[in-house]
């Protein structure tokens, strides 16, 4: 197989090589993984991590190219905002500072869907 991908190699467009490395870098998760594990209690896992700088939420997720992360966070006044995060094709980490008030979060709800892998639903509640 690594002959094969070594001979298409040559004379390939460098547009097409960079889709290719794509495809493969994308088939690391196995259709049957979660795109984010899950704890038994319905936490979300390490892949998504929010901090508090400096009175407001950051959010960082590592995972693969094209993940798409939704986040609805419930805030302790019972408004909801969502907010979305997306690893471009080129990414597999993603570092976004939300703005939001950080001592205000209740909850908030992950939603992960991606190109390989099974949609993931879980929860982080922020640490007070």
């Amino acid at each position: 197989m690594l002959a094969a991908l070594s001979a298409c190699h040559v004379g390939v467009h460098p547009d097409a090589e960079t889709q290719m490395s794509h495809a493969i870098a994308a088939s690391e998760r196995a259709p049957q993984e979660p795109v984010i594990t899950i704890h038994d209690d319905g936490s979300c896992g390490p892949a998504i991590v929010f901090g508090d700088v400096e009175g407001h939420l950051e959010a960082e997720y590592k995972g693969q190219p094209g993940d798409v992360i939704k986040l609805d966070i419930a805030m302790n006044d019972g408004q909801t905002i969502a907010e979305t995060i997306h690893n471009a094709d080129t990414e597999s980490r993603r570092s976004v500072f939300l703005g939001v008030n950080y001592a205000d979060i209740d909850t908030i709800h992950v939603t992960a869907t991606a190109l390989v892998g099974k949609d993931t639903t879980c929860f982080v509640r922020p640490a007070k």
